[in-house]
């Protein structure tokens, strides 16, 4: 199995619509509301980089990094993911790392927030070098959500 990865597109977005975690599904509803669809459509839409990976020929994932303001650092990196990702645990890591590394190189501080329920997710973030801050309320409905940030080192 060779991973590969190209610029995200809409069709991206449908076909990992249908076969997003259950987790990730939530984190979405939790945050803002929006169905798997709407969550990925807004992403790539606002995003300065939104990219794919497959696995298979199959949508493991789609990631991306919205910049920010020219007084805030952190630029914000998401992803969401599909099903096939715990079919290829050690690979998802390998190509994680190499997103976090690209993101880096234009972005070199990162945030985001992680539903507090995510677990798996808690974890993944910390393997790959975020920190993880205390929960706080983020959601629509005050669900609280970890603050993620990796710092240019």
């Amino acid at each position: 199995m060779i991973p590969f990865t190209l610029p995200a597109t809409k069709a991206h977005a449908y076909a990992l619509s249908r076969t997003m975690r259950a987790e990730d599904r939530e984190e979405v509803w939790a945050r803002s509301r929006q169905s798997p669809l709407e969550a990925l459509m807004d992403s790539i839409a606002t995003s300065e980089m939104a990219f794919t990976l497959k696995f298979e020929d199959e949508i493991a994932a789609i990631w991306g990094v919205r910049g920010r303001g020219v007084l805030d650092p952190f630029a914000c990196i998401w992803g969401l993911t599909g099903q096939v990702v715990d079919r290829f645990p050690i690979a998802f890591y390998r190509e994680s790392k190499k997103a976090v590394a690209l993101a880096r190189k234009q972005y070199p501080f990162l945030a985001n927030t992680v539903d507090a329920r995510y677990e798996r997710s808690l974890r993944w973030a910390r393997r790959l070098g975020f920190f993880v801050l205390k929960p706080e309320p983020a959601g629509v409905h005050g669900e609280l959500f970890h603050p993620i940030v990796l710092g240019a080192t």
